[in-house]
């Protein structure tokens, strides 16, 4: 099909970027494409231009705009976008702003031009990122070349007039490789692989059994040419535990070496399909526009521009309307999915996005605009890279168990299972000692000083999970941010200078205080870590455990905050009541694991750990602040006053463990985390050794 002898007109530097310097003394680029919006629908229906036929589409309306007929005008005043002027108000012209972008050579030859892209064109774009993939990231490679592993069984996909029929891998051959699918089970009843059913299934799996996402799922392997797929719920025997724990433990190695993973990002159920729930949302087309005897292949759409994280996290691509993240992303298994697979294809609210270890891209620019190579914000998973240092991995592992403690569980006891195939990732590296009821040895002391968010302390902890200085215990969100120091600077900051600002101390000698405090060791001292797993895979669950440890202790009181105070009316609670000295002092706060556990005026024991790394003075609890602030004025209080707002600062406050009576007289257990405790209130503390259990 010919352009009409208008749409020859259009340069393509109205469209892109490309060749055009924004506001560069009013060099605006103006082209009066029709006479009429009209006019533009009668060229590209009776006229066949296919060019006109796309702008009427990217417009997005069907019927001629209401009052008298204007020009479309197409204009570009700012460098990201361009506007089609479609009609008159009564006091300005109504337009829409679009946007484009140069396809390179490699793409233009996969996509037709002048017609809108659809769903269908979805498997062409996995071809294209997969084959770039294979043949150029190392990275992305180096998993799936780690040794030869194939899933216990898997479903044969065969071609469009086969049913699906699930396969043992040890009595049949695997001839290719698979693709591994993550997904929401949801309250729906899906298909699932028993002991009862599993000859039929040998046998045949009939499409019609299963959910939208698992046909969705087998489509999509069909049509890039992959003959193998697994899913979880036919790839387990659901009503074996053995089989459940054999696999479970295998699990992370499933992802790891699947040729892709196909994520069902915005489907909470097995009705959600894997598909794009809003494509409409963002037409988009791709344009062949000809100047100086040349044509150049452009794509436009229409919406804003496309960021790959808003994307995923289920914010519209403007960033400006917040969404609920997709279902996929809020559930505690689907972490170490998306954190091992060397590669994916996530089906989100407005496009498919992919990634791999070295590149992104999205349905809306496939040839993509995100590699770690050219942007300094990528947002790196777990294994893109190698941790530099001891604190970094540390570090990792501690931001690894935040993000997953706040995502959901529907069965407690999977807590360790569901992230057992990321922890034995992390034991392959080295040097992390045991795992232990979801801690490494070699964080210990470090790892106990965990907290929970405010509202988990409403929930009974389960002691039958883990022991009670595991997070492993708790019903919900845990944070370990607070044991991040100031060492996480980043790269080629000025430390001295950065450590002068934010300390009040900027004397010459600030600098190596903050480095001794930053280096020194932990305050409390691990003699023994003893642990029964119980038979079972240590990744998996631990039957008993409990630690020996030393270190100063002291005994406080708890006050806790009435939120039903007039004064505290409004305030956000952050979760920290006061603890105070025998005198009726404060000398540090307390987040406690459970509300319920510890009344008012409760003793509970404090055993130094380590030094707060942080800058205490910038984050003292809103608590702690306003008793400190609203105490009466005396010579004692004054003394007191002073040290709080004058001497608070970088190593001199310490982080507890708050501890109570377990059983035997050395035995204690964990009840909360004790933090801004002055470190002269510990010096005349005696040195005890106790057991956590």
């Amino acid at each position: 099909m010919a352009l009409c002898a208008k749409c020859l007109l259009i340069p393509p530097k109205l469209i892109t970027s490309a060749g055009w310097a924004p506001y560069s003394g009013g060099d605006a680029i103006r082209v009066e494409h029709r006479a009429s919006w009209t006019d533009l629908k009668r060229s590209a229906e009776d006229g066949n231009c296919p060019c006109c036929g796309a702008l009427l589409f990217l417009i997005g309306i069907d019927e001629a705009p209401a009052g008298p007929p204007v020009p479309i005008v197409l204009q570009k005043t700012h460098w990201q976008s361009f506007d089609v002027q479609y009609r008159q108000s009564s006091d300005y012209p109504l337009h829409k702003s679009l946007r484009g972008s140069l396809v390179p050579a490699e793409w233009s030859s996969r996509l037709a031009p002048f017609r809108p892209l659809t769903e269908d064109d979805n498997h062409i774009y996995a071809k294209g990122w997969l084959q770039d993939c294979l043949a150029n990231h190392e990275t992305c490679s180096s998993a799936q070349n780690a040794g030869a592993f194939v899933p216990t069984r898997l479903l044969d996909v065969g071609d469009a007039n086969d049913d699906v029929r699930l396969i043992l891998t040890a009595e049949t051959p695997v001839a290719g490789p698979y693709f591994a699918l993550s997904h929401c089970w949801g309250k729906l009843v899906i298909a699932t692989t028993t002991t009862r059913n599993l000859a039929d299934w040998l046998h045949s799996v009939p499409l019609d059994t299963l959910s939208t996402t698992f046909r969705d799922a087998v489509g999509f392997c069909r049509r890039v040419g992959v003959r193998y797929l697994w899913i979880d719920s036919l790839c387990i025997l659901q009503d074996s535990r053995a089989d459940w724990e054999a696999e479970a433990a295998v699990m992370g190695r499933v992802y790891e070496r699947a040729l892709c993973t196909l994520a069902a990002t915005c489907s909470a159920d097995g009705a959600g399909g894997c598909r794009v729930r809003r494509p409409a949302r963002f037409r988009s087309v791709d344009l062949d526009l000809g100047e100086d005897g040349q044509l150049t292949r452009i794509r436009v759409w229409a919406g804003p521009l496309w960021r790959w994280a808003a994307t995923l996290s289920g914010m519209n691509e403007g960033g400006d309307n917040r969404m609920p993240p997709g279902p996929l992303n809020t559930r505690a298994w689907t972490l170490q999915e998306r954190q091992l697979s060397a590669r994916l294809l996530h089906f989100t609210e407005y496009a498919v996005l992919w990634e791999c270890r070295e590149h992104r891209a999205s349905t809306r620019i496939p040839w993509g605009q995100t590699t770690k190579e050219r942007d300094a914000d990528w947002d790196f998973r777990l294994f893109d890279k190698c941790p530099e240092s001891v604190h970094d991995r540390r570090r990792r592992w501690f931001e690894t168990v935040d993000e997953y403690s706040a995502r959901n569980l529907t069965v407690p006891s999977d807590k360790l299972p569901a992230l057992a195939g990321m922890a034995q990732r992390f034991g392959d590296e080295g040097g992390y000692g045991r795992y232990v009821a979801g801690l490494w040895e070699s964080h210990l002391p470090v790892s106990l000083l965990w907290r929970v968010a405010p509202d988990v302390a409403e929930r009974p902890r389960d002691d039958n999970l883990a022991p009670s200085w595991s997070w492993v215990s708790m019903r919900g969100t845990v944070s370990h941010a607070h044991l991040n120091p100031l060492t996480e600077i980043g790269p080629g900051s000025d430390r001295a200078a950065v450590i002068k600002q934010m300390s009040r101390d900027a004397s010459p000698r600030s600098t190596d205080h903050q480095d001794s405090v930053l280096a020194a060791d932990p305050l409390a001292v691990i003699h023994h870590v003893d642990v029964d797993y119980g038979g079972k895979n240590p990744f998996l669950g631990v039957a008993t455990a409990c630690i020996t440890i030393s270190g100063k202790m002291k005994e406080a009181r708890i006050k806790t905050i009435d939120l039903e105070d007039p004064q505290n009316a409004g305030k956000d609670f952050d979760g920290y009541n006061l603890l105070m000295d025998d005198r009726g002092r404060p000398i540090g706060a307390i987040s406690l694991d459970e509300r319920g556990l510890v009344a008012q005026d409760t003793k509970v024991c404090c055993l130094a750990v380590d030094l707060d790394k942080q800058w205490p003075n910038r984050h003292l609890p809103w608590g702690l602040d306003a008793y400190i602030d609203n105490q009466p004025r005396f010579e004692d209080w004054d003394e007191e006053y002073r040290w709080w707002r004058e001497n608070l600062g970088l190593g001199t406050t310490v982080l507890a463990l708050a501890l109570i009576r377990a059983g035997r007289e050395d035995e204690f257990k964990r009840v909360g985390l004790a933090r801004w405790i002055r470190r002269d209130w510990f010096e005349e503390a005696e040195f005890g050794k106790i057991t956590l259990v």
